[in-house]
């Protein structure tokens, strides 16, 4: 289950489920529901992307600007929630010529649709949460229940039902993991 992998596995658990139904649908009929996903899952993602980049209308290059800026996610090992969240006030482009001419597409963009940056600063501040639950804060919560501590995991517990809200007091959850919390691995059972 990776995060690259979703979309497959995604299509992988439909298809199973077309199967358990094969006593009520033909498998014709559940290989013609299972045609339409990717077709629903591409537009559906894209819709997701623009969003988290404050664009309010559809153009066709969409997709090249958000794979590449994926890509430069990836090379530079960003934190891609606290990227998407401060770019709403352009305040996390990252440095370099590869940067600078991604910047300068998206900027164009922005401009091609006539975006107001408050607007859309807002916009994008609904798509992109502030917090969210990364190993290292699952891990610290994890290590004050076990010592009967649960203050934590009440305080956790209410500002993860609000993701997308500032929470003063709480910006070091927002925090991508320091270089000695960069090994933990919190699985789904911990």
């Amino acid at each position: 289950y990776a995060f690259d992998q979703q979309p497959m596995v995604g299509m992988w658990n439909c298809a199973r489920l077309g199967e358990a139904l094969f006593s009520l649908i033909t498998p014709e009929e559940a290989q013609a529901e299972l045609d339409t996903y990717w077709k629903a899952f591409g537009a559906e993602y894209a819709a997701l992307m623009r969003a988290k980049l404050g664009l309010a209308t559809e153009a066709s290059d969409d997709g090249a600007l958000v794979r590449d800026l994926l890509d430069l996610l990836q090379a530079d090992r960003a934190d891609y929630t606290g990227f998407f969240r401060g770019l709403g006030s352009m305040a996390t482009v990252g440095h370099g010529e590869p940067w600078e001419a991604w910047t300068a597409r998206y900027l164009a963009r922005l401009r091609l649709e006539g975006s107001n940056a408050a607007e859309r600063q807002r916009r994008m501040n609904r798509a992109n949460p502030k917090f969210v639950l990364r190993n290292w804060i699952a891990q610290e919560a994890i290590e004050r229940a076990d010592r009967k501590e649960f203050g934590l995991v009440e305080e956790l517990r209410q500002l993860f039902a609000t993701p997308f809200d500032d929470h003063p007091g709480m910006e070091r959850f927002a925090e991508p993991p320091g270089p000695e919390a960069r090994h933990l691995e919190v699985s789904c059972s911990s």
